[in-house]
């Protein structure tokens, strides 16, 4: 055997397999390489977006727990059980996205850490919710030796009950697909577009921008009362800021519910105090 034929290496079954499989997986997520300049910083949520196919399964989701609710019959119990039909709401729309997730888990864990390391990470998710307490406190117990216990005003809204609390701790992992994964990702996408049309790489950043802007807005409109909680827009703020400037859902959940945490120790801490 010539010299030439000694050179000659001869690929293994082990690698065309996985070379296989990696060109199937790069083909089931829609040609991530033909993606556009404005969409390559964006292109793991994207991904994850069209694989999932959130584009049909949140609004359906959405539309298939209210009429599940209703001939349940638990639309009715809102008159006599409080937040029955939220916390029921709450399960259903947290199972139904968890099933959804799963089969994408690998695709779903490369959009936690985004930007930041592990450790930047948890310091962006729990800052908040520690200075909120912080804060919270301090002025609920400023107000309450300045005044006569002025704390049972506030107590009312700061009360739950064990759904309630399940509900609160469940609620941002619905929350953060929708509005995170799902939503701001499809407005930044679509305003990125409009600012590459109009004026290419240098105006696509700041539509980009609007996009996510109004994604928080929507979220604020989700809430009941966010447009009247000074809490709730620092919140959107940060959550928004959080998937926009380090493209981080793992630091935007660990903030959403380190927050409604917070909530929890911050209504402890008065109904304590209202108590004693």
């Amino acid at each position: 055997m010539g010299r030439e034929g000694c050179c000659n290496v001869v690929p293994s079954p082990q690698l065309e397999t996985r070379d296989m499989i990696q060109n199937a997986v790069y083909r089931n997520h829609d040609d991530i390489g033909e993606l556009s300049l404005a969409e390559r910083d964006e292109q793991r949520f994207i991904r994850f977006v069209k694989v999932a196919r959130l584009d049909i399964a949140v609004p359906a989701i959405f539309a298939a727990t209210i009429i599940i609710l209703f001939f349940l019959g638990l639309a009715m119990q809102v008159l006599r059980a409080g937040s029955s039909i939220l916390v029921a709401y709450t399960f259903i729309y947290f199972i139904s996205l968890l099933v959804l997730i799963l089969p994408h888990r690998a695709l779903f864990v490369e959009l936690l850490r985004g930007d930041l390391s592990t450790r930047a990470m948890w310091i962006y998710g729990l800052a908040p919710s520690a200075i909120m307490v912080l804060v919270v406190g301090l002025v609920t117990w400023l107000l309450s030796f300045l005044a006569n216990d002025p704390a049972y005003q506030f107590a009312p809204n700061l009360i739950f009950g064990p759904r309630d609390i399940a509900a609160l701790l469940l609620a941002p992992f619905g929350e953060e697909i929708v509005f995170r994964v799902w939503l701001q990702t499809r407005l930044q996408q679509g305003f990125g577009k409009v600012g590459d049309l109009l004026g290419g790489a240098r105006l696509r950043p700041w539509f980009s921008a609007a996009g996510a802007v109004l994604c928080a807005l929507l979220f604020l409109a989700n809430h009941a009362n966010g447009f009247a909680e000074w809490s709730i827009y620092a919140l959107a703020a940060w959550l928004t800021w959080l998937r926009y400037r380090h493209r981080s859902l793992g630091a935007a959940l660990i903030a959403h519910i380190g927050w409604n945490a917070g909530l929890l120790l911050v209504g402890i801490l008065v109904l304590s105090h209202v108590l004693k």
